[in-house]
This record gives structure tokens, C-alpha cells and sequence, in this order.
């Protein structure tokens, strides 16, 4: 019952696209290869770089730290993509310490200055919007909402598994 909750609960905002005009965009880290972004970063960064050219007043915030496996913090190799990309470097800026989705998000808000009129979009794929959306509401009381990145769908199955004890963890 508890797994069957949590799964509708991940299909709430599983095709959210961001309330539009948000101040800023949190972009969650994920893997960083040699070559760039892994797939699924790419999908969270392509998602941003939508919700930029779409609204050209907001800010992004790009998150991760360096992993043993990296060779560039997630936070600046999302920097250097949305850059390629052709963001504005005035328009990005860079969390590099986190280690997890938790540290993510409030290290990105420790960056800004929140007030409750603020909006602020999670970007994340979408089996993990709900838990991005959800951790960010802790951490301030700006209007918080989702933007959905596509996920491969062979990747799906493992991570909507993954991503009930993500919530269980949070909630608990």
C-alpha cells in the first residue's frame, strides 16, 4: 500500500512544466561523464535551458558536487553545458558542494534571497519532481513548482523504485 501511494504520489508531477516567470530554476546535479552530461543530466539541463529561452528574466541555479568518478563538479559541468547552450553566463549560477538532492536544493537557496512572493521551479526528471518539490517547500516559503525532464524510459522502472525509499527517507 505505502509503495502504491508513493508511486501515485511520484505521478503527480511527473509531466509538470513550471509555473512560467519563476525568479529562479534549481537544475538538481546528476552524473557527470568525461564527455558532458549523462543522459539524465542532459535531459534535466535541455529542460532548464527550454524554461530559460521561454522566460528570459530567470536565473538558473546549476547543483552538484564532484564525485569520485568525475572529473568536473556536476554544478560546473552544467554551467559549461548551458553555456554551450548559449545561456548567458550572468544568468547561471553555480552550487558545486553537494552531495545529494537534500544538500541540492538548500544549498542553491542559500544562494538567493527568498521571500514568499518568490517563484522558484525544481528541475529534475520527472520521477523526481515530487521529492524536489517536496524537500524544497521545507526550506522556504517561496512558491515552489516542478519542471519534468524526460526520462528514457528504460531508466524508469529502476528509479520510480529507487525514488519511494528517496521519499520514505524524507519523510521519515
Amino acid at each position: 500500500t505505502i509503495f502504491v501511494i508513493c508511486q501515485g504520489c511520484i505521478l503527480t508531477q511527473f509531466f509538470s512544466k513550471g509555473e512560467s516567470g519563476a525568479e529562479y530554476i534549481i537544475v538538481l546535479g546528476a552524473q557527470m561523464r568525461d564527455r558532458g552530461p549523462s543522459v539524465v543530466y542532459k535531459a534535466r539541463l535541455d529542460s532548464a535551458i527550454e524554461y530559460l529561452n521561454n522566460n528570459p528574466d530567470t536565473k538558473v541555479i546549476v547543483t552538484g558536487g564532484q564525485g569520485a568518478n568525475e572529473s568536473i563538479s556536476e554544478g560546473e559541468g552544467g554551467q559549461e553545458y548551458l553555456l554551450s547552450q548559449g545561456i548567458n553566463k550572468d544568468r547561471i549560477l553555480v552550487e558545486k558542494d553537494s552531495v545529494e538532492t537534500d544538500e541540492n536544493i538548500s544549498n542553491a537557496l542559500k544562494l538567493i534571497d527568498t521571500d514568499n512572493d518568490m517563484k522558484i521551479c525544481i528541475v529534475t526528471n520527472n520521477f523526481h519532481v515530487f521529492r524536489g518539490v517536496m524537500i524544497a517547500k521545507r526550506y522556504t516559503n517561496a512558491k515552489i513548482s516542478g519542471i519534468a525532464a524526460f526520462t528514457q524510459y528504460q531508466y524508469l522502472p529502476n528509479n520510480m523504485v529507487r525514488e519511494t525509499f528517496g521519499i520514505l527517507k524524507d519523510i521519515l
